[in-house]
């Protein structure tokens, strides 16, 4: 993992290649090299602007052959499902579902490469969230990774913490809430909403939302599926148990694919805009079908003007089942 502070220059030279325009951001801008996509998740979650580094094989950064090999045996087999289940489809289409489908195998902390916009203040609450994360001792693998993650971040970030800041006595990183609450299902001018997705989706909705929270639990029930299944194999009772097997090995600490209960919360402007983002440039079906969901029931919750609002808002957005691809 590294962070290097951008000059003005390279700033615009990077906006350049990116065609993003980091120049006109009002803060700090960091290119962070290597970092885990579950810390991705975190400064996400704190407000923070990030926005990947483009990269042809930026998910074969990872960490030992065999997870690697795992990764290129399923994209060999997500390329022939969906060239023989779609033949009208582009081969660019085809490469992009086989690898969205092949990455719920890869880690969590699959390390990726992406710029930060931050202001000051923002970067010291998201450190001293890391610091109060950081001081607890934690059993499971995966609190483990996310510690360890988390004080390289803290070292490599120090000099760019400003030392007088005032906290809260105890900060927690967002993402992880609190597990003794639940949220409450609403619908009005607010909205807040709970349902089971992967890692990888919440990836995904991440980079379409804007002023929206989200916080995640593990789920507990043994009886309710653990793994994500993409249903383009999930007829393939074979498949299904290889997909299964493999993704529960040891060797890849909480896979992308492991559902868990996601609560997002914000505006019915914000959830309006991250569904538009979702539904034009859907890269992964997941997430799309779910952010259909949330809208179906927040036009069935809803007051009439809010209704109104709402389609209003949404007319022009083209996304049609049938159409679109599924997982």
């Amino acid at each position: 993992m590294n962070v290097k502070v951008l000059s003005s220059t390279q700033i615009v030279n990077l906006s350049v290649k990116m065609k993003y325009g980091l120049e006109d951001c009002h803060g700090h801008v960091l290119l962070l090299e290597n970092i885990p996509k579950i810390l991705v998740m975190f400064l996400k979650n704190e407000g923070m602007l990030l926005t990947q580094y483009p990269a042809d094989e930026a998910e074969l950064l990872i960490v030992g052959r065999e997870k690697k090999t795992l990764y290129e045996d399923w994209l060999y087999i997500y390329r022939h499902l969906f060239r023989s289940a779609y033949p009208t489809i582009t081969a660019e289409k085809v490469e992009c579902l086989a690898r969205a489908n092949a990455g719920y195998l890869l880690s969590v902390f699959t390390p990726v490469t992406l710029t930060c916009v931050f202001l000051q203040k923002q970067l010291n609450y998201v450190l001293r969230y890391f610091d109060w994360f950081t001081k607890k001792d934690y059993e499971e693998a995966f609190g483990i990774a996310i510690k360890k993650c988390m004080l390289e971040f803290l070292k490599i970030t120090e000099s760019l913490r400003t030392k007088d800041s005032i906290y809260d006595d105890e900060a927690h990183v967002s993402l992880f809430g609190n597990y003794k609450y639940t949220c409450n299902e609403n619908f009005s001018e607010v909205f807040s909403t709970t349902y089971k997705g992967s890692y990888a989706q919440l990836y995904e909705i991440q980079s379409y939302s804007f002023g929206i929270t989200y916080t995640t639990r593990p789920i507990v029930r043994v009886d309710y599926p653990q793994y994500f299944v993409p249903q383009i194999i999930s007829h393939d009772k074979e498949l299904v148990q290889k997909w299964l097997w493999e993704i529960r090995k040891p060797s890849i600490i909480c896979p992308q694919g492991k559902i868990i209960e996601i609560a997002e919360r914000g505006t019915c402007e914000n959830f309006i805009r991250k569904a538009k983002r979702c539904f034009k440039k859907p890269s992964l079906p997941e997430a799309s079908a779910q952010t259909y969901e949330i809208l179906q029931k927040y036009l069935r919750n809803t007051e009439y003007y809010n209704k109104g609002f709402v389609h209003e808002q949404l007319n022009g957005v083209i996304f049609d089942l049938d159409i679109e691809i599924e997982n």
